[in-house]
């Protein structure tokens, strides 16, 4: 039986879908099986970072009743996706109850089911509920690190295991020390994620970060995380 992986923060804008997708393939490079789901059910980015055209079988369709799960998976790049669709319509179609049913469909298949989560929105809980573990991302400043507190609490209350903490996008000066943030948040940062401007270029081009520019620093921080994260030493 495989786990699952649910990346998380009330705040947008804090890298959360950047996160999911580059630790997703940075697991599979590890010789795991890997599925990324874009859970963020009101605005869904995965398929943007990754330049794909997600709007014949998403997600959206699979809740929605108009597709079935095998439908739905698509390839890319060594790991399964469940892309979400930005141009889907109707929110009332969705019955999110059936993310869950999903998720324990699937679980037996991969040996890590990452899950790029909402940011603040009632729609965040679907993909929280029943999930094995979540990882925390924030930024260094003290409205991003309460945000992260609310959706820890959240996740905690529905039964999810905290892994720890990303503190992403340093700047060479930082408000807040990992220290604090440990503090306010009762979790270890796993890892400190630099600003570069290689993750912007990443991000305008729709090209995961760690396919195209493997040896940036921050690439480098995000297979160490992976590593943590599955329990092998980085060496």
């Amino acid at each position: 039986m495989g786990t699952s992986l649910t990346i998380i923060s009330r705040k947008g804008g804090v890298g959360r879908t950047f996160i999911s997708v580059n630790l997703a393939i940075a697991i599979a490079t590890m010789g795991k099986k890997v599925l990324l789901i874009d859970g963020n059910i009101e605005q869904p980015n995965v398929g943007l970072a990754m330049n794909i055209d997600s709007s014949e079988a998403t997600i959206h369709h699979y809740l929605a009743g108009k597709k079935e799960l095998d439908e739905v998976i698509s390839k890319y790049d060594g790991i399964d996706v469940i892309y979400g669709d930005i141009e889907f319509q109707s929110l009332s179609d969705i019955d999110t109850g059936k993310f869950n049913d999903m998720i324990k469909k699937l679980i037996d298949e991969y040996d890590v089911i990452v899950i790029d989560s909402p940011s603040g929105s009632n729609t965040i809980f679907a993909p929280l509920q029943s999930q094995e573990n979540a990882l925390v991302v924030v930024t260094p400043n003290i409205l991003s690190v309460v945000d992260g507190m609310r959706a820890k609490n959240i996740s905690k209350k529905l039964g999810s295991k905290i892994v720890g903490v990303v503190v992403n996008n340093t700047a060479q000066k930082k408000y807040l020390t990992n220290e604090n943030i440990e503090f306010a948040l009762n979790s270890k940062v796993l890892v400190e994620i630099p600003y570069e401007e290689k993750v912007e270029t990443s991000l305008a081009m729709g090209e995961p970060l760690i396919l195209n520019y493997p040896n940036t620093t921050v690439a480098k921080k995000i297979i160490n995380l992976a590593h943590i994260l599955i329990g092998v030493a980085d060496k």
